[in-house]
């Protein structure tokens, strides 16, 4: 099971899923560049959080990926709300 505990291991588990999921090279994920920046859709970013729910059993916002998003900032604000 997924904990937030930690935002490396958070910010690994989001690209390692983006990577398996929508053919995204985990080099591309610096922490200036946003999600839309990287050319995910909403689409992929409601997959990613559907994926973050089964992953963790935590009860997730879907707006979360949206209001914070790049890979660092989802992984530190999982971990605030959830860690």
């Amino acid at each position: 099971m997924l904990r937030f505990c930690e935002v490396q291991v958070t910010q690994d588990w989001i690209k390692n899923y983006l990577q398996n999921h929508c053919g995204m090279d985990q080099g591309v994920f610096r922490s200036d560049l946003t999600f839309g920046d990287v050319g995910l859709t909403s689409v992929d970013l409601l997959q990613l959080i559907e994926a973050l729910v089964e992953a963790s059993g935590c009860d997730l916002e879907e707006t979360l990926p949206f209001e914070f998003p790049t890979v660092l900032g989802l992984a530190t604000v999982l971990k605030r709300l959830h860690g």
